[in-house]
């Protein structure tokens, strides 16, 4: 019987110092959190970011993500709180930001399944969060590499993405975008108005260039974490939550 998910969550840690860094990047290796660690953890990855604007070919070595889907939020929650290796984590990391997630709409495969289960109604004013995913067929990567760098730049001067990174399993090849949108109506603006987005999306159809490819938003239930993550306000987006 497949267990079904009923709440997802994403944390973001980045780390400042060397020594920190180090024990990020062996987390990578080790991957601790992992199934095994909780009967109630049902899928659950550990991800890298990328450089620059966060969708670059080049690792950013200080951002690491760990995506989980549970069995309930009160199985997350009490995880966070009790679980030691996320609190040495965290105790590691100068800033961590946790987006507690209940998918509305979700579809495509990630690794042969789709992990976010759900159909909540996303609401028409208030931020939301979007989760895609692709692994890149190899005789495509290039190509795919070509076009993508544009599109993910121009996402940098709208302003109503209010944060957004690049994160992946397998550099270059298997990669994933989380961002969090001013409202549904800004999420889907972007889509279909963004030139450089629009050329990226043809070329999808075109090259095939995916052997599987995953599209999910997200309610944003509540974020937890330093009062600032990079460039994102964590209060002032619980604010605009309420």
């Amino acid at each position: 019987m497949i267990e079904i998910s009923t709440h997802t969550t994403i944390t973001f840690f980045c780390y400042n110092t060397f020594s920190s860094q180090f024990f990020a990047f062996k987390q990578m290796g080790l991957r601790p959190f992992n199934n095994k660690i909780s009967s109630d953890l049902i899928f659950s990855k550990m991800l890298g970011t990328g450089g620059g604007n966060g969708f670059s070919l080049a690792p950013d070595f200080s951002t690491y993500a760990w995506l989980a889907s549970w069995k309930s939020q009160e199985s997350a929650e009490n995880f966070f709180k009790t679980n030691v290796v996320f609190k040495k984590n965290i105790l590691k990391a100068h800033e961590f930001v946790t987006f507690h997630l209940k998918t509305a709409t979700s579809h495509g495969e990630w690794n042969k399944q789709n992990p976010f289960h759900g159909e909540e109604v996303l609401p028409t004013s208030k931020p939301i969060a979007v989760i895609t995913r692709a692994k890149i067929k190899l005789s495509k990567a290039h190509l795919f590499w070509k076009y993508v760098p544009a599109a993910a730049k121009s996402i940098d001067d709208y302003k109503e993405r209010l944060f957004g990174v690049g994160v992946g399993e397998i550099p270059v090849f298997e990669q994933a975008t989380f961002s969090v949108w001013q409202s549904a109506e800004a999420m889907k603006n972007f889509a279909y108005t963004n030139q450089h987005h629009a050329v990226v999306v043809k070329k999808t159809r075109e090259l095939q260039w995916y052997s599987e490819e995953l599209f999910a938003r997200f309610n944003i239930i509540k974020v937890e974490g330093t009062q600032f993550f990079k460039t994102l306000d964590v209060q002032k987006l619980n604010q605009a939550l309420q």
